[in-house]
């Protein structure tokens, strides 16, 4: 919980100062405003966990939690799709063969677990 109410701190304090607030706004609004949204939100919703009500909830925990996951893997893509971005990283010479990695790992993935999917499915289909 001390990690929402430092984000919540940190928010209000960018959003209040003149520097960032331009550039805190333009990406709240802007055509990534899903992700910044996204990315917002998960440290927002442990702190609906004080209501019992909805701390007993199992609907709402499971959606909780694929919520927050999805926000940090967001987070994540975010900030390597940036770095891989910037100008100096052109200066790089494997910068090519970086993205090729990891389209690389992206579609060992999606194999892996279509693949499996139907050992999945095998076992939780009933025996006759």
């Amino acid at each position: 919980m001390s990690y929402s109410i430092l984000v919540i701190v940190q928010l209000l304090i960018i959003s209040l100062l003149p520097e960032s607030s331009e550039v805190f706004w333009g990406r709240a609004t802007g055509r990534y405003s899903w992700a910044f949204w996204l990315m917002i939100s998960s440290p927002f919703l442990p702190l609906l966990l004080f209501v019992k009500r909805l701390r007993n909830n199992i609907y709402i925990l499971l959606f909780m939690a694929v919520w927050i996951n999805l926000g940090w893997l967001v987070e994540s893509l975010v900030i390597h799709i940036t770095a891989m971005h910037r100008d100096y990283v052109n200066d790089f010479p494997a910068t090519g063969e970086l993205v090729i990695i990891v389209k690389g790992i992206l579609i060992g993935i999606i194999l892996l677990i279509i693949g499996n999917s139907s050992i999945w499915i095998k076992k939780a289909a009933p025996e006759n």
